[in-house]
């Protein structure tokens, strides 16, 4: 079911609050956070259970359907 979200909230929802202009991209399990790839770089490098948001979803995520 898709829901009826603007662009920008669309936008907003997938974006880093920590690194602005970031898509999140990335699950780490240790945590339970979502993160970008500075968050990695800067947080979870060490952590064992980090994974693509795209393989969690078994396809190339297009949007907030993907997620």
């Amino acid at each position: 079911m898709k829901w009826p979200l603007s662009k920008k909230m669309e936008t907003s929802l997938l974006t880093c609050v920590i690194h602005k202009g970031e898509k999140l991209k990335m699950y780490c399990l240790d945590h339970s956070q979502l993160c970008c790839s500075k968050c990695f770089e800067l947080n979870h490098s060490q952590c064992s259970k980090v994974t693509q948001i795209s393989e969690l979803t078994n396809s190339q995520p297009t949007g907030l359907e993907g997620l």
